[in-house]
């Protein structure tokens, strides 16, 4: 069973991940959701994989939520992604930023959520990244061992190198 994940901000940095999560058939893409409706539609394009939605209330169910907004936006997000309906019991739900660690998550704790975060050591703003590339990445993570254990072959998948 291959695993779907929803992205909220799918921008250079989430958008090179997907990429390689699709060349190493890792992971579905399920739902991504950006500011601008265009946007989303154009990750979905630019994808070849999952659908765009325009609002947290539009997007299903999935076992991985990927926060890839920016920084400063990554708080807000978390707390309308708590006070949504979505069942988050036991899903992941991690984000990018090297700025920040876990708690800019919190409010997802209380729902249930498995609470990582993910710092790739590297540019992840090249178009054409490609597995070859990414390979040996240095990739930092934080988080509970649960979060970690659910979080690892996302990396590993693609080539990076892990390191809790």
């Amino acid at each position: 069973m291959t695993l779907k994940i929803n992205i909220i901000g799918c921008g250079r940095a989430a958008s090179s991940l997907a990429k390689l999560w699709i060349q190493a058939d890792s992971l579905q893409i399920a739902d991504i959701l950006n500011r601008a409706p265009a946007s989303a539609m154009r990750a979905v394009d630019d994808l070849s994989a999952g659908s765009a939605r325009g609002s947290l209330e539009e997007m299903g169910p999935a076992e991985i939520w990927l926060i890839g907004t920016g920084d400063h936006q990554i708080a807000d997000v978390a707390g309308r992604l708590a006070a949504s309906g979505h069942d988050l019991a036991d899903t992941l739900v991690f984000h990018l930023a090297g700025r920040f660690g876990l708690d800019v998550l919190a409010p997802l704790a209380q729902r249930g959520a498995r609470l990582a975060a993910l710092h790739p050591v590297r540019s992840l703003t090249h178009e054409r990244l490609s597995l070859a590339d990414f390979r040996g990445t240095a990739c930092v993570a934080e988080g509970a061992p649960d979060a970690l254990a659910a979080l690892k072959p996302l990396v590993t998948t693609i080539g990076g190198s892990w390191l809790p």
